[in-house]
């Protein structure tokens, strides 16, 4: 199919009623949570960030060349993200039909798996901002008159759970497709099925370099946030600068999430690090383990004096409590995912993550007076006010707007095939939560969405960004 050149001009935000939905791990229809909070449809402005970032942004945020032709038509195109709301059908746009495996003329079934219990439950509310915004979609009036359905299962972080939760959800729920399942060794444990099954593995919610490294022979999987070899390397370049000859010990999970930062770290460094920043020592841990006490003891008694540590929040903080036990101090350069609101307690207080290194490629929620941030607070509040506004919240409403812009560039009749082409369609993409100069691009041969980050380091509690953005080439 020969890709269009058609210029569209931009649609303006249509807001929605909202809802609560709450999800207890099994199959929630998203219309049918409680509508307790509701809010009127407010005027195309309501959304002051997302237009503020549409003026500073490129041209191409108002106008935007379709690729390809959406089955059955499709509403306008846009370039940057309006919020959750359900979108109408173009006045020429086909008659709904079953238009492939989990589409109805009703309805989109979909699936994911996350981590709702374990170690990593941290990262729940990534999939409940999900759901809450596909419950404002639905109560909207879906998109093109179709209600996005849901299935979520709890893995657990356990990859051995992955696969069979995943065969679940394709062989018996017939998923549509598989949204932004959590987990670097639990989506490498599906990331051939899906690819053989050619359901669409979208967004995964982890930043392995794999997920990107072979589009064409793994086409329906698609990454999301930045390239964690690439942020390695990033780290490395810091430590070099500004911790130059003092030795540098890790901490890291052991899976292929806690290799590729090592093994980032180790492209700029070396095997053994530099004469300036020797590795002194390596340590791992299992996702499943329940202390890393003795491996931060380890590195302490090695004479490491930087601490590079890839680790979850739960064990990021563990670490940093284990140091301050031990009366360590070595400066931390650390996992841009551990970055929480749950750090510091896990951490045994502020005092304990003060001058921690890290990075982010959106928003924190600390940031007073941000209206991105203020955007996604409202949203809570209207449609979940029993969750926090922390990191996991503002990264799942990052996601939820590309989801809203996928369905509808994907068609009035959408295949998983226009899925695929939606998702690789977008050219600079506006979304208020990302930080400024950070925006979602891909193509066929490009399914890695995010390419930049912005170093960050605690201060008084709070993490706070500085220097330059930084992005991967490809």
């Amino acid at each position: 199919m020969s890709a269009l050149t058609i210029a569209i001009g931009l649609l303006g935000a249509t807001g929605c009623s909202s809802s609560a939905n709450k999800s207890n791990g099994n199959s929630v229809p998203a219309s049918a949570a409680s509508a307790a909070a509701t809010v009127a449809r407010p005027p195309a402005t309501a959304n002051p960030a997302a237009a503020t970032a549409a003026k500073a942004s490129s041209p191409t945020a108002a106008a935007l060349a379709q690729t390809f032709v959406p089955p059955g038509g499709s509403a306008p195109w846009v370039n940057v993200a309006d919020g959750c709301h359900g979108v109408p059908a173009p006045g020429n746009a086909e008659a709904r039909k079953a238009s492939d495996t989990g589409v109805t003329a009703d309805e989109i079934k979909l699936g994911t798996t996350q981590t709702l219990t374990g170690s990593a439950s941290v990262y729940a509310p990534i999939v409940k901002t999900i759901q809450d915004c596909f419950a404002l979609v639905n109560k909207d009036g879906g998109i093109y008159g179709r209600k996005l359905t849901l299935i979520v299962e709890d893995d657990q972080y356990s990859p051995a759970n992955t696969k069979p939760l995943t065969q679940k959800l394709v062989e018996q729920d017939h998923v549509f497709a598989d949204l932004s399942p959590l987990g670097t060794a639990e989506n490498a444990q599906v990331y051939d099925y899906l690819n053989e099954q050619k359901v669409p593995q979208l967004f995964v919610a982890t930043g392995a370099s794999q997920w990107g490294a072979d589009p064409s022979g793994h086409p329906f999987t698609v990454g999301y946030p930045p390239d964690y070899q690439t942020i390695g390397q990033n780290f490395a370049k810091y430590i070099q600068a500004n911790l130059k000859g003092k030795k540098v010990g890790v901490l890291y999970q052991n899976d292929d999430f806690g290799k590729d930062y090592v093994t980032g770290l180790k492209k700029v460094l070396g095997d053994k690090g530099t004469a300036d920043n020797p590795i002194v020592g390596e340590e791992l841990y299992e996702a499943s383990a329940v202390d890393v006490t003795g491996q931060v003891t380890n590195l302490k008694n090695r004479g490491a004096e930087v601490l590079y540590l890839i680790a979850i929040p739960k064990f990021a903080g563990l670490a940093l409590k284990a140091a301050a036990d031990l009366g360590w101090k070595p400066a931390v350069v650390m996992y841009d995912g551990a970055i929480d609101t749950s750090l510091a307690d896990i951490a045994g207080g502020k005092q304990n993550i003060e001058g921690v290194v890290s990075g982010s490629w959106y928003h924190q929620p600390t940031e007073t007076g941000s209206p991105a941030i203020q955007a996604v607070a409202d949203f809570l509040k209207a449609n979940d006010p029993g969750l926090a506004l922390n990191n996991w919240p503002v990264y799942g409403y990052i996601l939820s707007q590309l989801y809203v812009e996928s369905f509808k560039r994907a068609g009035v009749n959408p295949t998983r095939a226009s899925m695929m082409q939606a998702v690789e369609s977008f050219q600079g993409f506006t979304v208020a939560q990302l930080l400024p100069g950070v925006t979602v691009s891909t193509s066929k041969t490009d399914h890695r969405p995010i390419k930049c980050i912005q170093l960050n380091r605690a201060q008084d509690g709070i993490f706070t960004n500085f220097g330059e953005v930084f992005c991967a080439d490809k």
